[in-house]
């Protein structure tokens, strides 16, 4: 019995599915996800399949459960508390400068205008002058 798969976790979609399986086989856990093409290509089947599946080895379930449930998986970068807007995420430089191009300018703008009512989120492009990384924040 110690090959049967076990279902540690369901998803709403395969991308958090994926980072967690991401993070199992970081601690040297093999993971697989099971139903994650069915429910990409038909959404509308999420009900009857429960999600997407995060399965691991019936011999890695209580170390894989340990991790999933004293980690928080999933950060958002704006209210990440060691993340701030003058401060590179890639090399943690504060030689920072927010991108102000046209076309990102006028995009930037028209998505700002229209979601700022309703959920006070802006988006902001920065770059790095020291690593020259660029990212995008909601502030």
């Amino acid at each position: 019995m110690a090959n049967k798969l076990m279902t540690i976790a369901t998803f709403p979609d395969a991308v958090k599915a994926q980072i967690m399986r991401g993070r199992l086989e970081a601690e040297g856990i093999p993971a697989f996800i099971a139903d994650e093409h069915t429910l990409t290509n038909q959404p509308y089947l999420y009900m009857a399949y429960g999600g997407v599946r995060l399965q691991v080895m019936e011999t890695d379930q209580e170390r894989a459960l340990a991790i999933i449930q004293t980690r928080e998986p999933f950060t958002d970068l704006a209210t990440s508390p060691d993340l701030q807007a003058d401060q590179c995420p890639n090399c943690h430089s504060r030689q920072v400068e927010e991108v102000k191009t046209p076309n990102q300018s006028i995009l930037t703008f028209l998505r700002n205008l229209f979601t700022s009512g309703t959920t006070g989120i802006k988006v902001r492009r920065f770059n790095c002058r020291n690593c020259g990384y660029n990212w995008i924040m909601e502030l």
